[in-house]
């Protein structure tokens, strides 16, 4: 079988391409994701408010249902940190 090197070459490469994909698809924390696992940090272990700040998330996808949510059922999402 008589293959170049070069011809088996390519640059950039496919698993160097899909790699920044990946990156790219990571979603990026928002300030505001910031300021309120900051909130939840206050006053419990670090499990815990991360634990609180994924039900939050699960439970209201977007800030907006955060704010249209009556209070009660925002407390029920974060009691895990409280």
């Amino acid at each position: 079988m008589n293959v170049e090197p070069y011809e088996t070459l390519s640059w950039p490469s496919t698993a160097f391409l899909k790699s920044l994909q990946v990156e790219e698809e990571e979603e990026e924390e928002s300030v505001l994701d910031g300021l309120v696992k900051t909130v939840l940090s206050q006053n419990t272990t670090e499990v815990n408010s991360q634990r609180a700040f994924l039900n939050l998330k699960s439970a209201f996808p977007t800030w907006e249902n955060v704010l249209a949510a009556e209070s009660k059922f925002v407390e029920n999402a974060i009691s895990v940190a409280v």
